[in-house]
């Protein structure tokens, strides 16, 4: 048996190793996990975990990814224009429920050279700060993201099943109020196994996770990233993303939605 601390890095033996987590509590003998190189949250018997020393090989994996997703918006960079003229890009708002996920997104985005403003808030205080950064920020495009997940043996259909989910509706409810106009403002919300319906329904233009599965780190931003650089009129649909998601349709999907580049 190994010794376990919070703070540690572990894998779980029954997944075949396949996310790394970091233990964040604990209570008897059950370990609460969030995931490094996946959004989601977990919980697992001692015996099931593994330290993990080796965290590199995961976040190698994320590095990869990121220049992967780089490469293809700069070979397919002129697609989304109209014209020769130069463009601005839409303004990104991005709330994250993890620093480490908040850090590299903003990493990401500079790297790219798209406008943003990046948070980190933790999931169940993010409806309280929505309003007030949205009037702050102006944004064009709000992503809202963070760790989710639907409860082992629970309906998917019923939103108190999920972890964070009604925190991602209460945000988009709380954006509506403010721009009730998709066109105007286009929302992203949702993490791994979120409610993806119930996301949609109440004014999201793309969400996840409609086959409850796991997104990758790279999937919102794949989507910001989209909108931002696509002209305002051109129309952003799924068949230009889900190709550069890792999930597919069953990882992220949504609504037709203008470009926000001017």
């Amino acid at each position: 048996m190994y010794d376990l601390n919070i703070g540690d890095f572990v894998v779980r033996k029954s997944y075949n190793k396949d996310i790394l987590f970091e233990i964040i509590s604990n209570k008897e003998n059950i370990y609460y996990l969030k995931g490094i190189n996946a959004r989601i949250l977990a919980d697992a018997d001692a015996s099931d975990l593994i330290k993990e020393n080796d965290c590199e090989k995961y976040l190698e994996v994320m590095e990869t990814r990121g220049e992967y997703i780089t490469n293809i918006f700069s070979n397919i960079f002129s697609d989304y224009r109209l014209g020769d003229r130069s463009y601005s890009y839409g303004k990104i708002l991005h709330i994250d429920g993890d620093d480490r996920y908040a850090r590299k997104t903003l990493e990401y985005y500079k790297k790219n050279n798209l406008p943003c403003s990046v948070y980190s808030i933790a999931e169940e205080k993010q409806p309280k700060y929505i309003r007030q950064l949205i009037y702050k920020d102006k944004p064009d495009i709000l992503i809202i993201t963070g760790h989710d997940c639907l409860f082992k043996n629970r309906s998917s259909k019923n939103i108190n099943n999920y972890k964070n989910s009604k925190y991602f509706k209460e945000c988009v409810i709380e954006a509506r109020r403010i721009e009730p106009n998709r066109r105007d403002l286009a929302i992203f919300a949702g993490a791994c196994q979120s409610y993806y319906e119930e996301l949609i329904t109440h004014g999201a233009n793309f969400a996840s996770s409609p086959g409850r599965i796991l997104i990758d780190f790279f999937d919102p931003l794949v989507v910001a990233q989209m909108l931002s650089i696509t002209n305002n009129r051109i129309i952003v649909g799924m068949g230009s993303i889900v190709d550069k998601i890792k999930g597919g349709y069953r990882g992220v999907n949504g609504i037709p939605t203008y470009g926000k580049a001017k």
